[in-house]
């Protein structure tokens, strides 16, 4: 595993969360990390969570930013590292 992707990574996660946006709970930020992970790290994603809890819609939910966020950040990478 590279660590230029490790940093990456967490520099992405880091800069959506460092910003003034409306308070997120931990689950949740845990489903965008668990994506971001999941798409720069070929890290598996598990939910912890039992999937009748508010804990897993939460975390589901910001998987799915996470998901969006990291295919944002890929693309522009490649459009750049491909010209």
């Amino acid at each position: 595993m590279s660590e230029d992707k490790r940093e990456a990574a967490k520099t992405l996660f880091n800069q959506l969360f460092d910003i003034p946006r409306d308070p997120r709970s931990d689950e949740y930020k845990r489903g965008v990390w668990s994506a971001i992970a999941f798409r720069f790290l070929a890290t598996p994603v598990v939910d912890p969570y039992e999937p009748i809890a508010a804990q897993s819609d939460a975390f589901y939910s910001g998987l799915s930013e996470g998901h969006a966020e990291a295919i944002a950040v890929l693309n522009e990478w490649e459009k750049c590292t491909s010209s």
